[in-house]
């Protein structure tokens, strides 16, 4: 189809010349063309004159009307057998006139399904300014002045991270936010720009990571994902990181989606900078690569950090992630128990899967044999304290976080017999966590261990 005013398809010079000839005559008279070879017609001698790279046979062209004016013509050229005749121009008409309805109640269709994405992220951009204030902790980062990000391309982005986060029990857009805003409150009160940690690019890098990182969450981790049955292990089919290999990707598809590029200004060498750190902090997210560089991350606190020195920066920074992305644990134990309760939804939900994929699942994601405050305890000690005392050595700020988490741990350990209580009279341990009585037991317990301190 030959649009009006329009720009030609990828062609050759002079065939653009006969499309404009032909085209435009049409697109502006309205008046079908017929004509061939063998036919006096000065429009097409005129066309055929620079036509040398095709054999012109002939050409049907014809106008594609909409109810009150014409939006464009269609041409054809060259038909198999013979010219064009009569009755082929009779089937042009009708075209004309059902092919420009059915275009214009497409477009109409189209401007209305874009009206409606406006309003809605419009609507979600008020929702956003009134309890997010996620570009507000942008701006304070100094991210809008610093590199000249547009405010609305950034919104869009974000909303677009949020449109994208599945209705999972925990891993959805609510962990996001409070990942987000740990790395928000780490960039602020540790100073790390300013002392010269990390860079304006890393922080942003950092915060943006955070901000995403677990988008297109499945309720079920990569090591799940890694079943040779599992779409997501055959298109990623590096080995481990599965479910951040493929957040990486969505990540980097939001990125690239129309309007939501708000780094397309950065000049090359600082735009693959950041993609690289993008790349490198998503992937460190996996907390088998955290405890694969478990070693490098304690000697460079211990020994101090050298922010000349690349190996330091990257673990320093992927340290910071991590304890991001843990940082819901370093609340109190309201927040704590609340946070298990939804981990523990998706734990048995991967269980359940399981089942259906694996003939030996593991029992520890067996809601009828798994003992909660153990796997807690276990988690908020060998992954939760560990990390957050790294940080700690280099920041005094920290130790408050790690006490929190201690705090937590004891919470845990003394909420024990309350377990040990619901298994032997065949409670169920999630509805034990949901019961009202479960905080008042758990609190008088802790007053009690108080006390004969």
């Amino acid at each position: 189809m030959f649009p009006v005013s329009g720009k030609p398809g990828r062609s050759s010079p002079n065939f653009e010349k006969v499309q404009h000839a032909i085209g435009d005559h049409v697109a502006n008279t309205g008046t079908l063309i017929n004509c061939h070879r063998n036919q006096e017609s000065a429009l097409f001698n005129e066309s055929l004159m620079e036509f040398n790279e095709f054999k012109l046979q002939n050409v049907l062209c014809f106008p594609v009307r909409d109810e009150d004016k014409i939006i464009g013509a269609v041409q054809l050229y060259n038909k198999r057998k013979g010219n064009f005749t009569r009755f082929d121009e009779e089937i042009a008409n009708i075209l004309s006139v059902h092919g420009g309805f059915a275009l214009s109640q497409s477009l109409k269709f189209t401007k209305i399904e874009n009206f409606k994405i406006r309003n809605q992220l419009a609507d979600n951009l008020m929702i956003r300014h009134e309890h997010v204030n996620m570009d507000e902790m942008f701006e304070r980062l100094g991210f809008f002045t610093t590199f000249g990000i547009k405010r609305e391309v950034f919104a869009k982005f974000t909303m677009t991270v949020k449109n994208c986060c599945r209705e999972v029990p925990f891993h959805n857009w609510m962990h996001l936010f409070s990942t987000a805003h740990f790395a928000y409150l780490c960039l602020t009160h540790l100073q790390l720009v300013e002392d010269k940690y990390i860079t304006q690019l890393e922080a942003l890098a950092y915060f943006v990571t955070c901000l995403c990182h677990d988008v297109d969450y499945r309720a079920a981790n990569s090591s799940f994902q890694q079943t040779p049955s599992d779409g997501l292990c055959t298109l990623y089919s590096s080995p481990g990181s599965v479910m951040e290999r493929h957040r990486l990707s969505q990540i980097l598809r939001i990125l690239n989606s129309e309007g939501c590029n708000f780094v397309d200004i950065l000049n090359r060498e600082n735009y693959r900078l950041f993609l690289d750190l993008l790349k490198d902090l998503t992937l460190a997210t996996d907390l088998s690569i955290h405890f694969k560089h478990y070693t490098k991350k304690f000697i460079m606190t211990k020994n101090g950090y050298n922010r000349n020195n690349p190996e330091h920066r990257y673990v320093f920074t992927s340290l910071l992630v991590t304890c991001a992305d843990l940082s819901d644990h370093t609340k109190d134990w309201t927040v704590s128990k609340d946070v298990a309760i939804q981990l523990f939804q998706e734990f048995f939900t991967q269980g359940d899967l399981e089942v259906n994929y694996y003939s030996n699942p593991l029992q520890m994601k067996d809601i009828e044999v798994v003992f909660m405050p153990d796997l807690i305890v276990n988690f908020l000690r060998d992954v939760c304290l560990t990390a957050f005392k790294m940080l700690a050595v280099m920041f005094i700020e920290i130790k408050e976080l790690v006490q929190a988490i201690k705090r937590n741990i004891l919470y845990w350990e003394t909420s024990k017999h309350l377990f040990l209580k619901a298994l032997d009279s065949g409670k169920p341990s999630l509805e034990l966590l949901q019961s009202e009585e479960f905080d008042k037991d758990v609190e008088a317990a802790i007053q009690l261990v108080a006390t004969k301190k």
